[in-house]
């Protein structure tokens, strides 16, 4: 049943043309592989990193610092003050200030040190106008740097909806004049690709695509997407002390790898690669979901 719900008239192969074994060699099997390949870290606050030891592999052109994290916590506490509620209320305020604070600082390292910086938000429930807003003030984004909404999972709780962050990529449109990136899995690019209409600047963002395998052949083209942007390899769960798709020094396991399909210095000179993919859909056309069952299996 599912395959039929998926399996729909029109390939956008068809429509995007053939991509040859080179292309896909390349671009959907370990590019990671190849050295001329752009090596892009991302991190949140509690990765340590040792910025010396990291920085002797020249292949690491950006860094991408987790930013917001859906709306700020309260800055005044109204339980009473020996309250557990109380005394969470305080921690969460602590940590946000820090949180800041490290976003800043490295920022501002990885800039002195000739690296591409962006900054992205966890998107959670709640107004993603002020959402969007919330980041802005937090990673005050500059021109250079790329922006990312991240929607972890548009069926959960805990998480941002689709059409919320579409309004929430809206209103960075609006402030500063370009759009985000878009982090997000299969499951969800598939339910977005499936309701374009609906979503027609949310399904033309540029994909930052976590898959931990070593090839990603048949899953691109998907909609208006003909590939990825980034795509994040490597992380804690699939990066052991015996192997690891990419060993990065000063860091821990946990900490996020992502390739770029170019160089150092073609990654510099496009980043931050604002702006939306073409809509090779169009209007009424009929589209093509491939749906292999193996996409569901998120581990390495």
């Amino acid at each position: 049943m599912a395959n039929r719900f998926f399996i729909i008239l029109i390939s956008l192969c068809l429509l995007a043309g053939p991509i040859t074994g080179s292309v896909q060699a390349a671009e959907f099997f370990a590019p990671w592989g190849h050295k001329d390949k752009a090596i892009v870290i991302d991190a949140y606050e509690f990765n340590p990193i040792d910025w010396t030891k990291m920085l002797t592999d020249k292949r690491i052109a950006a860094f991408i610092g987790k930013a917001s994290d859906g709306m700020p916590p309260r800055y005044r506490c109204k339980a009473d003050k020996k309250s557990l509620v109380y005394k969470y209320c305080t921690l969460a305020w602590r940590k946000y200030s820090v949180t800041k604070e490290l976003y800043h600082s490295r920022r501002l390292i990885a800039k002195s040190h000739g690296l591409k910086w962006g900054a992205y938000h966890l998107g959670r429930p709640g107004n993603p106008v002020e959402q969007a807003d919330h980041f802005i003030e937090f990673a005050d984004p500059q021109k250079d740097e790329m922006i990312v909404i991240d929607v972890e999972d548009a069926e959960s709780g805990d998480y941002i909806s689709l059409e919320h962050a579409e309004l929430f990529a809206k209103r960075i449109k609006q402030r500063l004049g370009r759009y985000p990136v878009l982090y997000t899995n299969t499951i969800t690019l598939r339910k977005i690709a499936m309701k374009y209409l609906e979503l027609p600047i949310l399904s033309r963002l540029k994909i930052w695509y976590p898959r931990y395998k070593t090839s990603i052949a048949g899953v691109f083209p998907m909609g208006n997407w003909k590939s990825y942007l980034l795509w994040q390899f490597s992380y804690g769960g699939n990066c052991s002390k015996k192997k690891c798709p990419y060993r990065l020094k000063g860091t821990e396991r946990n900490i996020d790898v992502n390739v770029m399909n170019k160089s150092v210095a073609a990654l510099k000179a496009g980043w931050p690669f604002d702006g939306l993919v073409p809509d090779v859909i169009g209007p009424g056309e009929l589209i093509y979901i491939p749906y292999p069952p193996e996409w569901d299996d998120y581990g390495p």
